[in-house]
Parts: structure tokens; C-alpha cells; sequence
């Protein structure tokens, strides 16, 4: 069985444990109720659920704002760089750590989901879950899909949403088949 549990959702927290202000934060995952509701869904219809994780995430997304510099340690150092006293480069991909790297991300795996494979947000309020209604043998099927950071979370008709996952693939690489949620632990 593959299980990943992020017991507090939303509930972001710092180095020392206290709570982050969310409108320090570009961008907040979804939440645990709204990732129970996706899984729900899909067993209540008589779908599945699957989870997957996107194989390099934040390096799929550039990263966006004012420019910000990383400095090179010696062990990472080639060629010219080996000469220079203390050199910098700059980030140019949403790499994680930096403040806004999940902003940038989420908003290239939106404008993916939505822009280019018709996906559309169930809520504002939860921006990570999106629905799609497709056709599976003469009938339509809605297909529920949430993303918490890197983790996917689909459900519905288990053929259409294969289906509908290989497509993401294409631009959302995932590191490997999707797997059935056959337990979901909640805090």
C-alpha cells in the first residue's frame, strides 16, 4: 500500500511552530476537508480515488517576481566558475524553499489543468480542486481532481479518469501510475 498523510491541510507552520499568517504565503494547498471530498466522491459513486506525486514539480514552473540570486558553493562549481572568489546565479525555476516556488507552481499546474486540458476550479476558495465532465461509453462521467503541493489526488470513473491522467501526464510528469487511496488516515 502507498500512503502519504499531511496531517494539517492548511495549517501552515514555521521553523519554531507557529502558525504562518496565510496572506504571507503566496499560495495555500488545499485542505484537508477538500481533499476528504475528492476522495469521498470517488468511492461514493462507485469510482475510485488515486493519488499520485508530479515528478519534479517545482522545476516545471518558472519562477516569476523580482529576479533572486543563489550562491554557489566550490562542490557545485565548473568550468569558469571554479576560478571566481564567490559567484551567484540567478534562479530562474521555482525551486523549493523560496517563498513563492508553491505560488509558481500552482499557478503553472492551473494554467495546464485549466488552460490547455479543460479543467475547470470547482471554488475559488479551494483553487486546487478542479472537476471535468467527460464522456465514457455513451455516458457522461465527472471527474474530481485536487493537487496539494506535488500530490495528486483524482477520482471518479476509473477508466475516464485513467484516461484523463495519462493527458496530464504529458505536462504534469507522474512518477509513476497512479495508485488507489484504499486508506486515508485524517487527523
Amino acid at each position: 500500500y502507498k500512503a502519504r498523510a499531511v496531517a494539517w491541510g492548511p495549517d501552515v507552520r514555521d521553523t519554531e511552530g507557529l502558525r504562518v499568517i496565510q496572506e504571507s504565503l503566496y499560495s495555500m494547498p488545499v485542505g484537508l476537508s477538500g481533499a476528504r471530498l475528492v476522495i469521498y466522491y470517488g468511492y461514493a459513486t462507485g469510482g475510485v480515488a488515486l493519488q499520485g506525486d508530479i515528478q519534479g514539480a517545482y522545476l516545471l514552473a518558472d519562477l516569476q517576481g523580482p529576479p533572486m540570486f543563489a550562491r554557489l558553493e566550490k562542490a557545485l562549481r565548473s568550468g569558469k566558475w571554479i576560478r571566481m572568489r564567490d559567484p551567484v546565479t540567478r534562479i530562474l525555476k521555482a525551486i523549493y524553499g523560496l517563498k513563492r516556488a508553491c505560488y509558481d507552481w500552482t499557478c503553472h499546474a492551473d494554467n495546464v489543468l485549466v488552460g490547455e486540458l479543460d479543467w475547470l476550479r470547482v471554488l475559488d476558495s479551494e483553487g486546487t480542486i478542479y472537476y471535468k465532465i467527460v464522456q465514457w461509453g455513451g455516458q457522461r462521467k465527472v471527474l474530481l481532481l485536487s493537487l496539494y503541493i506535488d500530490d495528486v489526488i483524482a477520482a471518479g470513473h476509473e477508466g475516464a479518469l485513467r484516461k484523463e491522467l495519462k493527458l496530464i501526464d504529458i505536462d504534469l510528469p507522474l512518477q509513476e501510475e497512479p495508485a488507489p487511496i484504499n486508506f486515508y488516515y485524517a487527523m
